[in-house]
């Protein structure tokens, strides 16, 4: 008899806590869906100023590289002109022309 009257002590404590449990159960998902939801929202921002971050990234990365080849190509006209001058003055000493002026 007292093991009847201990299951049946043990099966309304169980009960009783079923409630209890269920309830924090609950609070506990209602918890996680409630950081899901801050995370979704926190990574769709993180991916938009990611992808502006990208794009202006690029962008910069452009214009330097435009900047970059101009830049080369004047420095490269500087210095072939007097240099195809220079080559040109050599071509008419070599033919005997000794009246050569170059000219910077």
């Amino acid at each position: 008899m007292a093991r009847a009257t201990a299951g049946a002590k043990l099966n309304e404590y169980l009960n009783s806590e079923k409630g209890v449990i269920g309830a924090m159960t609950d609070a506990g998902k209602a918890v996680v869906t409630r950081q899901q939801q801050r995370l979704d929202s926190g990574s769709k921002e993180n991916t938009a100023s990611v992808s502006k971050t990208v794009l202006f990234s690029t962008v910069i990365a452009v214009v330097v590289l435009l900047l970059g080849f101009t830049i080369t190509f004047l420095i490269s006209r500087i210095i072939s002109r007097p240099l195809g001058k220079l080559a040109e003055a050599a071509e008419k000493l070599l033919n005997g022309d000794v009246n050569i002026t170059v000219v910077r």
